[in-house]
């Protein structure tokens, strides 16, 4: 996942693109939608629910990449409501919302800003 994030970023910035990980969490982490979820790792005392998304998270840090960690933003709004049930691991319709909210937010504070603050020391 460091060398397809890498060079997705490389790319991004050789064409001059702003590059932003929107880093999903799963089903399985977050809801007892799904064939198996979280409470079927109960034994495992090493199994955390973000384990997945924080690993990503920590590869975006550690090579300076944008990215929205949407775990615990779904954690606060009722994340069995946000994801299909059954054989389906995808967000449905409020999920949607849920990051369709967050994301560009996130893009308004921290990537729209950094580019003004470059082009206005640059003057």
């Amino acid at each position: 996942m460091t060398g397809v994030l890498k060079a997705a970023r490389d790319l991004a910035n050789s064409k001059r693109v702003a590059f932003l990980v929107v880093i999903q969490p799963s089903v399985i982490d977050l809801t007892t939608n799904y064939t198996i979820s979280y409470q079927d790792f109960a034994e495992y005392p090493e199994y955390r629910g973000t384990n997945l998304t924080s690993a990503v998270e920590h590869i975006c840090l550690q090579n300076h990449i944008s990215h929205v960690n949407l775990f615990d933003t779904f954690l606060r709004h009722y994340p069995e409501t946000l994801f299909f049930k059954g054989g389906d691991n995808h967000w449905n319709d409020a999920g949607q919302d849920i990051a369709a909210q967050e994301t560009p937010t996130y893009i308004s504070e921290n990537i729209f800003n950094s580019i003004k603050r470059k082009t206005d020391t640059q003057r």
